[in-house]
């Protein structure tokens, strides 16, 4: 099994900072099982923390760029503050407006805030464009729950 903080830590020692940060804010929030996860059942579930860490590498291995790194990790960092939503359970401009509140308030605290914040919103233009990192984004959890099919039986899945 792969250690996708280990491996994100070497190829980009850079980002170690902010995501060991990140880990301690709001009580480890960041930590927290992905609820798309959670209600299907799935034991230990892939954390919000490890799918950070896991859309760097994605980043890093599709484009190779520090800057694909940077938007693959910070892309959830709202989710610090804010529930992880499943698609429609609320509305989208509610859920940017949080989002944007959220990341306002950790760019604030977190190291080198300005810089993350900025990644941040690059990530979020391309979601308006349904660019490549959104794609990414919505690729990560189908391999995910390939890897549960073989772990947890197959169970509540289907969508994906």
């Amino acid at each position: 099994m792969i250690d996708y903080e280990k491996t994100l830590f070497e190829i980009a020692p850079w980002t170690k900072k902010i995501m060991q940060f990140a880990k301690t804010l709001e009580n480890g929030s960041f930590m927290r099982g992905r609820t798309g996860w959670i209600i299907r059942d799935i034991k230990n579930p892939e954390s919000i923390y490890e799918h950070s860490c896991k859309m760097g590498l994605a980043g890093y291995y599709l484009f190779k760029t520090n800057d694909a790194i940077a938007k693959g990790v910070i892309h959830d960092f709202p989710e610090i503050k804010k529930p992880d939503y499943l698609p429609g359970e609320i509305d989208l401009k509610d859920k940017a407006i949080g989002e944007l509140e959220a990341m306002i308030q950790l760019k604030n605290i977190i190291p080198n805030g300005d810089y993350w914040f900025n990644k941040w919103l690059e990530f979020e233009r391309d979601k308006e464009k349904n660019g490549y990192f959104y794609e990414l984004d919505k690729i990560c959890p189908v391999i995910q729950s390939i890897n549960y099919l073989r772990t947890n039986k197959g169970k509540n899945l289907e969508e994906f």
